[in-house]
């Protein structure tokens, strides 16, 4: 059975997407809206998910049919932290083994990389041809003890928090390490998969 069964993911979709001219949550990938395409990749890992977007995303979500299931708001002014907050008081931790962390314009890898950040049993981020990634694995007790104390800055970042307790593991799939942070970028990914 795969360690990722008790693990949950965040998909932190909170942003305006200024770069990408909109939310990126909501962008056309290949004919298809982005949610969409993020949605069925990290159903092949079998993770239950959690999706932290905006007011207006959620509008606009609603409005589809199928949308992600367990959508949190967030505030797309704030920084990508408080995303990250958001989504992880929205958990019943006690009830999850850990948490991975993925930014909407990281597409989800194959189901071999959650499984090896899973495995790894402490924080762990992958890593591609030396290159991090996402997502970054969070087991449920560094999350208590780190990212559920108060008080927090809210110019706190995960990956200073996480600096002194994580390990890199290296994967094979090459979407760890993409971001499609402009228009060019997921021409240039959609073509890669053509591959």
């Amino acid at each position: 059975m795969p360690r990722v069964e008790r693990d949950h993911v965040l998909v932190l979709a909170g942003g305006k997407g200024t770069r990408m001219g909109g939310p990126k949550v909501l962008m056309d990938v290949g004919g298809k809206p982005w949610w969409r395409v993020q949605m069925d990749r990290l159903a092949a890992t079998g993770i239950e998910q959690t999706w932290v977007v905006s007011p207006a995303t959620r509008l606009a979500l609603d409005a589809e049919s199928s949308p992600p299931k367990k959508l949190v708001h967030a505030d797309e002014n704030e920084p990508m932290f408080g995303s990250l907050i958001r989504g992880i008081r929205s958990l019943d931790v006690d009830r999850v083994r850990g948490v991975f962390v993925l930014p909407i314009d990281v597409p989800a890898p194959d189901a071999t990389v959650w499984q090896a950040l899973s495995s790894a049993g402490q924080c762990a981020v992958p890593t591609f041809q030396s290159k991090r990634g996402h997502p970054i694995y969070l087991p449920t007790n560094w999350v208590r003890t780190h990212l559920l104390q108060d008080p927090l800055s809210e110019n706190s970042r995960l990956d200073t928090l996480v600096r002194h307790d994580r390990i890199d593991v290296e994967v094979h799939d090459p979407c760890a390490t993409t971001n499609l942070n402009t228009p060019d970028d997921v021409a240039l990914w959609l073509e890669t998969m053509k591959s």
